[in-house]
């Protein structure tokens, strides 16, 4: 592991640099109110009438999906349309982004600007929960932080409870470090797929620095906290934590376990399994950077991630098994 770690962090460090168009926020043109309006309509609408009413007497749930980003939320989400039959509303906010298909454009010059698009992904995913709520579909939303009970007018469970919903929350719990490796990874999976297959719709690639991804974690566990918290005060939550394969560890009949539990988990030193995800990763995004180079903000980003970060972390680069001792 050692010798892959030191090979990548050479690789940063002498990378062949590229250079995209310089594009700021504030350049982003608005969309108009009308526009997002119809298309919110549209899609909103469509989704819904796509999705089975209810049988009389049934309880409408709301599956919401939680944990860090790149923790493995899409194993979950794959095993909750299953149990349903596909017969659930999706409130992804990444699944709404190609929608501006501005995007899709931008990404092709610079890779790095994906962010800067959101306001309609926003509109959809918020339109979807409270059109969904009024509908009463069942419905997924997936998502690192949200807010679920904190706000007593405009939170999940004031949205969802007042249309007599379940709300049923599985949190994936993982490693951050391991996480944002995750993360980085599938962005230079979708820079390859793109570069590979210009033929098809580009894959939105989204390279989050490990301060922004720090800060969302710390979010993540301030909405565990409040949900336990409404756990147990009697609200009509259920909940359950997982790991990345989607692995049983302990439910809401133990709630005041659960921040522990997720708290060991973050600090379990690897298993083989997890010794061998990481190994792959880092070679996979090895031989990305030799093949695309680097821009100066991506080199930062990773050197800062790479040479400190990651490196400095318990239990991952230097694991084997003692403790990263």
């Amino acid at each position: 592991m050692k010798d892959i770690y030191r090979e990548l962090r050479h690789t940063i460090a002498n990378s062949q640099t590229v250079y995209y168009p310089k594009k700021a926020k504030s350049e982003v043109v608005p969309l108009s109110e009308n526009y997002v309006n119809l298309m919110v309509n549209k899609v909103c609408t469509q989704q819904i009438e796509n999705s089975k009413p209810l049988e009389e007497g049934e309880t409408p749930v709301a599956e919401i999906v939680l944990g860090y980003p790149g923790a493995g939320k899409s194993n979950v989400e794959r095993a909750l349309l299953k149990k349903y039959n596909g017969n659930l509303v999706g409130a992804d906010f990444d699944e709404f982004r190609p929608y501006d298909k501005r995007v899709l454009e931008a990404i092709k010059e610079n890779p790095l600007v994906a962010d800067y698009y959101c306001q309609l992904p926003l509109a959809l995913r918020d339109n979807m929960l409270y059109r969904t709520a009024d509908a009463r579909r069942h419905i997924m939303i997936s998502t690192p932080c949200i807010d679920i009970n904190e706000h007593p007018k405009n939170s999940l469970e004031a949205v969802f409870g007042k249309k007599g919903y379940h709300l049923n929350i599985t949190y994936v719990a993982a490693n951050k470090h391991m996480c944002c490796l995750s993360n980085i990874t599938r962005y230079f999976q979708a820079r390859r797929h793109n570069l590979e297959h210009p033929e098809e719709e580009p894959i939105i690639p989204r390279l989050v620095a490990f301060q922004d991804h720090d800060f969302l974690c710390g979010e993540t566990m301030k909405k565990i906290n409040f949900v336990v918290d409404g756990i147990s005060h009697g609200s009509p939550i259920t909940m359950k934590v997982v790991d990345r394969n989607n692995k049983f560890l302990c439910d809401e009949t133990n709630y005041q376990q659960i921040p522990h539990v997720i708290k060991a988990k973050e600090r379990q030193p690897l298993s083989p399994y997890e010794e061998k995800r990481l190994a792959y990763e880092l070679n996979y995004i090895n031989e990305s950077i030799q093949i695309l180079g680097l821009s100066k903000q991506e080199k930062r980003i990773l050197s800062n991630f790479f040479n400190g970060r990651l490196i400095n972390h318990q239990n991952i680069a230097y694991s084997n098994h003692h403790g990263g001792r």
